[in-house]
């Protein structure tokens, strides 16, 4: 009975084709085999070659029974057969979405959603590798649309014998008028982050902001975002960024590889910079840590102090660079986790409101309705405003602003008419926020802006208006698991860092500097944008590396391979210690004998201070009982005996002389006496024979 149900359908359709159309979506041949299974492999190339997609939906919230609907699609055909006989059929439900988990698992083709089915809508041909456009157009009131609420709607083609080869899942959300809502409170937070581009202050070690910064470049296009003054809009800016575009306003050092060159001055930087300080002059601004540090893996690695450093550097270089007052104490860490440790560290270092993804901070119960953004939770330092980005809200912004995505903006109005419909009466607010580093199209994020300020059950505020409620609903503690901690900057990765940052600790004490040298580079290394790029991001190591043991060096040993000589079997060595690092210093020197046997050095250990420009000598007392070469190792260190850079090693050469000497020069000094006294002999012998002879001559 199969095999004959299948003939028969398989002879209906090809009485239904003619003759010339003889390449349908399904061939006649392979429906006249039908009962011996060979339909099925013949569908699913049908289908593989088929694809729809809905357009356009307008208006995109209707308010009347009898609005018209335009709803405009292309069928695609991507195989190498003409498709024809091919129509349009609408599934739709009276009822609206209840819940928002109704509308992912609608999303999947799971659930039962009492489909209804309207007219069909022909398609006549599509050649291969070809398009076909088609429009339906119906009303709320021919979709049994009734009240407030997003509306499933399947838009599927099929061929002859009604077998879908293609399908797409979308909403409509319908809002009629006179219905009262109370609204749902909507805030985004839009990021202005790019990655470091310098290593030491000085170098940059790629060209990447002049692509960006002008044209069709990703910062260009978000300053254009920026300029368009979006309502409801928290921007979240890095200062490294702005430290970057502005040291690039004048020639700089480029490294690529081995190849180092000067680059001029970028006319593009200058003008970015002062559009972006127009653009935020009064809109609502945050600076980012400097770098837009990876918190969590710095505080896990013991890297504690430079998550202060990077609020306090990013607030000052913010506030210069914009020309205005730019608050740092909100702060959203990268993925919106942390756990309790990076969460303290913020607390301490004066951050009073988080940005967190929904997931970071979960329910302790399930809840019917999506619940408020705003929360509080438990500090070191107190309580600490927690703000809750919502994932699916966010996730839709960011595929929104890409461009050319209208799917993700019909769910992203019909998710905020389900959260508002959820429970009419209770005002909420929800937040969304995209990825930090998203590459956003500025048309794209206009429609949306537009779109969602129309919204009747939407209004728009910004961060700094949310507050928690009386009573929040309650939450469990941060979820911050195995997974987050493998995607951190890696130890091994941040051993590197630390230890300079050590070395960089050592200059600032040597020279009393009220700013930790090499600060803002040590900075850039920490920064989240390395997470996953750890050779790209260990050239920047290496290069900071240098140029923090290039500054150590100017404090340093004169003439390490000239040996040193002791003149006979004790004595003092001098050592010479040159400083040209630009500031007084004051450190300590300590000299040991490398074989005590042959040199023998007491203790020795000097503090010493040194004016920029100046060398100093020290005489290292010193006995070689027995003469000849030895060694021994001058090391620099700090007032509290810190090692200064690396020890250096010194050749040192007893003559053993000195009692030799001793003798010759007592003998000499015995025949120089002898012949002096010889000397005032004769001449009082002369001097009486000249007197005698005076007295004869009288007589």
């Amino acid at each position: 009975m199969i095999r004959r149900a299948a003939l028969i359908v398989a002879l209906a359709s090809a009485m239904l084709v003619p003759a010339e159309a003889g390449l349908a979506s399904i061939p006649r041949a392979a429906a006249a085999q039908a009962g011996s299974g060979a339909a099925a492999p013949a569908r699913q190339v049908a289908r593989a070659a088929v694809g729809v997609t809905v357009d356009q939906i307008t208006p995109a919230v209707p308010r009347e029974p009898t609005t018209p609907i335009k709803i405009v699609g292309t069928v695609t055909n991507t195989g190498n057969t003409a498709l024809t006989g091919l129509r349009v059929r609408l599934h739709y439900s009276a009822r609206p979405f209840e819940r928002r988990a109704d509308m992912s698992a609608y999303l999947a083709g799971q659930g039962e959603f009492d489909p209804s089915f309207n007219t069909f809508t022909p398609i006549e041909r599509v050649e291969p590798g070809g398009k076909a456009t088609f429009e339906v157009t119906v009303t709320p009131a021919e979709l049994k649309m009734s009240r407030f609420g997003a509306y499933p709607l399947t838009v599927e083609i099929i061929d002859l014998v009604e077998q879908q080869v293609a399908v797409e899942r979308t909403f409509i959300t319908y809002a009629p008028r006179g219905e009262r809502l109370t609204r749902t409170r909507l805030a985004l937070a839009m990021p202005i982050i790019d990655q470091p581009r310098r290593a030491d202050d000085g170098t940059f070690m790629d060209d990447g902001l002049r692509q960006s910064l002008s044209g069709n470049g990703r910062l260009a296009r978000l300053l254009r975002i920026a300029q368009q003054q979006p309502k409801g809009v928290t921007w979240f800016v890095d200062p490294a960024l702005l430290d970057d575009v502005q040291r690039t306003t004048r020639s700089y050092t480029l490294r690529k590889g081995d190849d180092v060159q000067t680059r001029p001055a970028d006319p593009a930087a200058g003008t970015w910079l002062a559009g972006l300080r127009t653009a935020l002059a009064e809109a609502p601004a945050v600076a980012t840590p400097y770098a837009d540090p990876d918190v969590a893996a710095l505080v896990h690695n013991g890297i504690d102090d430079a998550t202060g450093e990077a609020i306090a550097r990013g607030a000052q270089l913010a506030g210069t660079l914009l020309g205005r007052t730019v608050p740092a104490t909100t702060n959203w860490p990268y993925g919106g986790v942390l756990d309790r440790d990076a969460l303290d560290e913020l607390a301490v270092s004066g951050v009073r409101t988080l940005l967190l993804s929904g997931n970071a901070l979960p329910l302790e119960s399930p809840t019917a309705t999506t619940p408020d953004a705003a929360t509080t939770i438990d500090a070191v330092s107190g309580k600490v405003t927690v703000l809750l980005a919502d994932p699916t809200l966010s996730a839709l912004v960011d595929a929104t602003a890409q461009g050319g995505n209208p799917a993700a903006l019909r769910r992203f109005v019909a998710e905020t008419a389900v959260i508002t419909a959820e429970d009419p009466k209770r005002a909420r607010t929800v937040v969304a926020a995209p990825r930090r580093r998203w590459d956003p199209d500025p048309k794209a994020v206009q429609e949306l802006l537009e779109v969602a300020g129309s919204l009747p059950w939407l209004r728009q505020v910004t961060l700094d208006q949310i507050k928690p409620g009386k009573r929040p609903p309650a939450r469990g503690d941060l979820v911050y698991g195995a997974r987050q901690r493998r995607g951190e900057l890696s130890r091994a990765y941040l051993r590197h860092v630390r230890d300079l940052s050590a070395k960089a600790g050592l200059i600032r004490t040597v020279t009393h500097a009220s700013a930790k040298p090499f600060e803002a580079a040590l900075l850039r290394l920490g920064s989240s944008a390395w997470r996953g790029r750890g050779r790209e991001a260990r050239a920047y190591v290496e290069q900071v590396r240098q140029a923090v043991n290039a500054q150590m060096g100017k404090i340093s040993i004169t003439g390490k391979g000239q040996p040193r000589l002791l003149a006979g079997t004790n004595g003092n060595v001098a050592i010479s210690v040159q400083n040209r690092i630009g500031r007084r210093v004051e450190l300590s020197i300590d000299v040991r004998s490398n074989d005590p046997r042959r040199l023998v050095i007491d203790t020795y250990r000097r503090e010493i201070s040194i004016e920029d420009g100046n060398t100093t000598t020290i005489q290292v007392p010193m006995r070689a009982p027995n003469g000849g070469d030895a060694q021994i190792t001058v090391q620099l260190a700090t007032r509290n005996g810190v090692p200064y850079g690396d020890p250096v090693v010194l050749k040192v050469s007893a003559t053993g002389y000195t009692g030799i000497a001793a003798v010759i020069v007592g003998g000499a000094l015995t025949v120089m006496l002898a012949a002096v006294v010889l000397r005032i002999l004769r001449t009082r012998t002369r001097r009486r024979q000249r007197a005698d002879g005076t007295r004869e001559g009288t007589s």
